[in-house]
């Protein structure tokens, strides 16, 4: 049997239904369920640019017209050059590998011991020296008189010195030197003269052995081997001169041969052996030799080739340094032997300087009668002298002042026994190589027979390179 309503209510239900059907695959098809996001979903998929001629974002471009001219890339900074040391040297080549060669600053090289013009071809060298003083002296008392040593007869201007020399190295530690003095006007001459100073060939190779051959000066007295242009005072002391009508207590240069050397530093020593007369020219004309040794020691360091203490300038002597020196000579001369001996004293610190020499000397003459006329017997010499000096502005300016007493006969009275005093003020420009000194001094005679009033002042320029 039928259902009752089932004839009836089908066909409207049944398309009702179907519809229904149909319907929701559809629209699960056409909208699937959601997924989660990703980062890259969240922040959204990447924009190609547009492609050229078609309208998209971009950015508004400038007006047409000439387009502006960029800046250049900046150029980098060059390197600094390379700072050169004091010890290092700048060599400034030339045609055949040689030039002129500065060591160092400028100004360093001028303020030290080296030489200022150099010229180097390895292993040849060639350096130029010179040395120029003149003098003016304002104050000369009436007995003063070059021929007794004093600076000047009267006053006015004089040269006293002028020198031109070169030196430098061969090959294997082969060194030679020369130096010719133009003028030189020292107190015991009256018109001045020239004369060859040095001239040697040396060998240099180690220090604690060199050898040195020609002429040179005698190892004995430390200051009058000190070079003249490196003086505290103007002159050095009466003792150490060659004096007329006065047996010499310091022998002048000489041609011989020298060994000397460096001891660990701390202690220098030298050996000579010499004609032993006063010509270059004739050789050992006299019958005897000239044997000079000295020995001086400094434990505590060098004092340096100038008697002042350039403190600060060289800090070394910011420590005290003290040298201890002794010498002798003997001369077997044709009128006589000589004998003579000496110790030396000098003490630096900052710009304090003290330096202190005793010398004793004896001559016996000869059998023979060829003497000078005035050595009637044996001479003995006695000779102290005592000198300080200290920089008011330090490495400018410097006070110092000398005590000398020479007795040239010890067992005679003469009025050639002499004592003086001096004083100088010095100004330093450039250390040693240019400096002006003005200098006073007393001497006295204190076995003449008259009152002699022989005092000077004298006021010197000095140029040395």
């Amino acid at each position: 049997m039928r259902d009752s309503f089932g004839p009836r209510m089908h066909k409207p239900l049944d398309k009702v239904f179907l519809l229904a059907l149909l319907q929701c695959p559809l629209v699960s098809l056409a909208q699937p369920a959601p997924q989660p996001q990703t980062s890259d979903e969240v922040a959204g998929p990447e924009l190609e640019p547009p492609p050229p001629g078609q309208p998209g974002d971009q950015a508004p471009q400038p007006p047409p017209g000439p387009t502006p001219a960029q800046p250049p890339p900046p150029t980098p900074a060059p390197p600094p050059p390379p700072v050169e040391s004091e010890t290092e040297r700048a060599s400034l080549p030339s045609e055949g590998g040689s030039g002129f060669v500065p060591e160092g600053r400028w100004f360093d090289r001028l303020g030290s011991g080296d030489p200022i013009f150099e010229i180097r071809n390895d292993p040849f060298s060639l350096a130029l020296h010179g040395l120029l003083q003149v003098q003016a002296a304002p104050y000369v008392q009436r007995s003063a008189r070059k021929s007794n040593g004093d600076a000047a007869d009267v006053e006015g201007f004089l040269l006293r010195r002028a020198r031109l020399g070169i030196d430098g190295s061969l090959i294997g530690g082969v060194t030679y030197a020369l130096q010719y003095e133009f003028f030189d006007g020292a107190p015991a001459t009256e018109e001045g003269g020239s004369r060859l100073l040095d001239a040697t060939i040396g060998y240099e190779r180690f220090p604690l052995l060199q050898m040195s051959f020609g002429a040179q000066k005698v190892p004995f007295s430390k200051v009058a081997i000190t070079s003249t242009a490196n003086l505290q005072l103007i002159e050095r002391p009466f003792s150490s001169r060659q004096l007329p009508n006065v047996l010499p207590l310091v022998p002048d240069r000489q041609v011989g041969a020298v060994i000397s050397g460096d001891l660990i530093g701390a202690a220098e020593y030298s050996v000579g052996v010499f004609n032993g007369n006063e010509t270059m020219f004739r050789g050992d004309d006299n019958g005897g030799l000239l044997y000079a040794a000295r020995l001086e020691l400094h434990p505590l360091g060098t004092t340096g080739e100038s008697q002042a203490a350039f403190f600060p300038i060289d800090e070394g002597y910011r420590r005290i340094r003290v040298a201890l020196g002794g010498d002798i000579y003997f001369n077997d001369d044709a009128a006589g032997t000589q004998l003579a001996w000496s110790a030396d004293l000098t003490l630096k610190w900052r710009g304090l300087s003290v330096t202190a020499e005793w010398l004793m000397a004896r001559f016996e003459p000869s059998s023979d009668p060829v003497r000078p006329p005035e050595l009637i017997g044996e001479v003995d010499q006695r000779a102290f002298f005592a000198q300080a000096g200290f920089f008011v502005i330090p490495g400018r300016v410097e006070i110092a002042a000398r005590f000398e007493d020479w007795d040239t006969n010890t067992d005679v009275d003469d009025a050639s026994d002499l004592q003086a005093i001096s004083g100088a003020l010095s100004l330093y420009l450039l250390r040693d190589r240019i400096k002006a000194q003005l200098q006073y001094t007393h001497r006295r005679e204190p076995n003449a027979a008259e009152d002699l009033r022989n005092d000077t002042g004298v006021l010197q320029l000095q140029a040395k390179f």
